[in-house]
Parts: structure tokens; C-alpha cells; sequence
């Protein structure tokens, strides 16, 4: 599977894209399918000078999932497919490893 694949699936639900993975890259090291967290959200996150700290102490576990949903896509379409490919050069440049 090419990096191109990847983005044209407009971020599906990562768990159903891990395991399309895991299938067709049977003959890949299984450590290339391990997941790393990249970042969350939290109720502390948002600025109360925002939004009144009532509101934000009523927002559910739901309601926070709901948002970091959400965000995971929005950040998948805006920019991270850029961002991953700027720190893999960093440190490919630390390396000493040329790039393709």
C-alpha cells in the first residue's frame, strides 16, 4: 500500500484502515502496523475566556469524543499528511538519510 492510497481514503475510521492494512501487508514486519498516539483533547484544552466554564464543565465524555472525532478527521483532510511527511524528513536529515 502506497502513501498516495492512504490519503485517496479521506481518513476512514482508523481502526477499519489498520486492519485493511494489516491484510494487505501480510508480507511487511507486523511492527510497520503498530498505532502511536499522536494527540487528544481534553476538557482543559478549551479556553474559558471562550466559552463559560459552565458550558465546558457540561460537555459529556460523549460530547468530548464526539469532538476529538471530528478533530481527528479535520486534522487528517487539513494537514496531516503534510506534517508527517515535514518530521519524517527532519529526521531523515538527522540520519543522514537522503531523500527519495
Amino acid at each position: 500500500m502506497l502513501h498516495s492510497d492512504i490519503k485517496r481514503w479521506d481518513c476512514l475510521n482508523w481502526r477499519q484502515a489498520g486492519r485493511i492494512l494489516k491484510i494487505k501487508i501480510k508480507i511487511m514486519p507486523l511492527d510497520l502496523a503498530t498505532e502511536f498516539k499522536i494527540t487528544s483533547v481534553c476538557r482543559g484544552d478549551i479556553d474559558p475566556k471562550k466559552y463559560p466554564e459552565k458550558f465546558i464543565a457540561s460537555l459529556s465524555d460523549g460530547d468530548m469524543n464526539w469532538i476529538a472525532s471530528k478533530m481527528a478527521n479535520a486534522y487528517c483532510d487539513c494537514c496531516f499528511w503534510i506534517a508527517l511527511d515535514c518530521m519524517l524528513e527532519n529526521i531523515m536529515e538527522e540520519k543522514g538519510f537522503k531523500k527519495l
